[in-house]
């Protein structure tokens, strides 16, 4: 069985002060997802700390959220 991972359990290994240049994403198709307007600008602040490493995180919680409702689906 597989455990289950916390949003802390993602950012664990994020630091939004590294500002390293991430890994380009190799294969892919973009999704729009539409957010509050301040929650949008602290989407964007913390893509700049972090030297666009944040949505690396969020695509792998949206993943683990997808994941968990099909599971719940089925």
């Amino acid at each position: 069985m597989k455990s289950e991972k916390s949003i802390t359990d993602y950012l664990s290994d994020f630091n939004p002060g590294d500002g390293a240049n991430p890994l380009s994403l190799k294969s892919g198709a973009p999704i729009t997802i539409w957010l509050p307007a301040d929650i949008k600008a602290r989407y964007d602040k913390l893509q700049d700390m972090s030297g666009r490493k944040f949505s690396r995180k969020a695509r792998e919680v949206l993943t683990a959220l997808i994941h968990a409702a099909e599971a719940k689906a089925s």
